[in-house]
């Protein structure tokens, strides 16, 4: 079918509300499958906070089809998430030469 181009690969966290009634950060179960407390920067560099969950995912450019993704407690960092995005990736297009520079790329993103 050829809707998959792959040659490039983004990679995005979107928070998720949930309906469950908030609790106090000091009754959060973490547990890693809980709804908790999140806290990133919005586009215009604005703090946002919610409770819920995250959605990590990434997505052929090209095509803007998903390609990999994961929910998780909406603490979870973005840049833990993003290794096993991307082993996630491996898997589902089975092709190594697609992601074998983003390991690099993320790296450098989150240890300067």
């Amino acid at each position: 079918m050829g809707l998959l181009d792959t040659r490039s690969i983004a990679i995005d966290a979107s928070k998720v509300d949930t309906a469950e009634k908030s609790v106090p950060r000091k009754d959060i179960k973490d547990d890693g499958q809980s709804a908790n407390w999140g806290s990133k920067l919005d586009t215009n560099g604005n703090q946002t906070t919610w409770f819920g969950y995250k959605l990590h995912i990434a997505t052929d450019v090209k095509s803007e089809l998903p390609v990999a993704l994961s929910i998780t407690p909406a603490s979870t960092n973005d840049g833990i998430m993003a290794e096993s995005i991307l082993k996630e990736c491996h898997n589902n297009l089975n092709n190594p030469s697609i992601i074998s520079w983003m390991p690099v790329m993320i790296k450098s993103q989150y240890t300067n």
